[in-house]
């Protein structure tokens, strides 16, 4: 497995390093204590090519480290005023029910973000977010049908001496 991220990373930095173009857009993480699904982090991520914004939920609020991946799970696309949103109660009996409030928000320098959702960016300042990560889909073997292409690994890259 560690191979494959390896081999994944050395893609990603040598097609980011041909076509450097760093971009800035916004982000948001949300803490989601929902009805259904627990706690949980929803980190959203306004896209640079549409109108819209990237939801991935982060089940257990389980933020990557160094040597610990995190599994997310894609979302429907949301509006762009989610990453505007401080504080919000979703009612009962509907999707997503439960308190959302806001742990971190600011921009992020994106480098890299291809169709499969394969990116790579940087939050500079920030907890829990502080640094370089990836975001990759997860091909797992026993990945059920449903869950194709909905399932991501996100990892922090190993800061450099």
């Amino acid at each position: 497995m560690q191979k494959i991220l390896n081999d994944i990373i050395d893609l990603i930095e040598e097609s980011a390093a041909k076509k450097e173009k760093v971009i800035k857009t916004e982000y948001i993480l949300h803490k989601h204590v929902a009805d259904r699904a627990g706690l949980h982090y929803d980190l959203r991520i306004r896209r640079t090519d549409k109108f819209s914004v990237l939801s991935f939920a982060i089940p257990n609020a389980d933020i990557p480290t160094e040597n610990k991946k995190a599994l997310l799970v894609t979302n429907f696309e949301h509006g762009p005023q989610w990453t505007k949103i401080k504080k919000l109660t979703i009612p009962k009996g509907m999707y997503g029910a439960g308190e959302i409030t806001t742990v971190q928000q600011g921009k992020m320098i994106i480098h890299s973000w291809d169709k499969n959702n394969k990116i790579k960016f940087t939050v500079k300042k920030g907890d829990p977010l502080n640094g370089t990560y990836y975001i990759i889909p997860a091909n797992f073997k026993d990945q059920k049908p449903k869950d194709k292409g909905k399932q991501y690994l996100m990892f922090r890259a190993k800061e450099q001496q």
